[in-house]
């Protein structure tokens, strides 16, 4: 399965974003990979495979708990 989610937290005269593109492998048993990108002010601060490896479910989950309490909120989720 393939995820995107999004989150924005307005910061002073600028917008911060996360996007995380994830391939959830697990229903043709491969491992899965989550790339994340964070974004300030229109500029790509940081693009980087974050995980890749098996249990990508739960390191979006323990990540989104993270980025809820840095501010940010949800946006954007869409599966495929």
């Amino acid at each position: 399965m393939n995820k995107t989610i999004v989150y924005r937290r307005e910061a002073d005269n600028s917008t911060d974003s996360i996007t995380v593109m994830a391939y959830l492998g697990a229903d043709d048993n491969s491992k899965d990979e989550i790339r994340v990108i964070h974004a300030s002010g229109g500029e790509v601060t940081s693009d980087s495979i974050a995980f890749c490896d098996y249990g990508g479910e739960q390191w979006l989950n323990d990540r989104d708990e993270e980025w809820l309490r840095q501010g940010f909120r949800l946006t954007t989720v869409e599966n495929e």
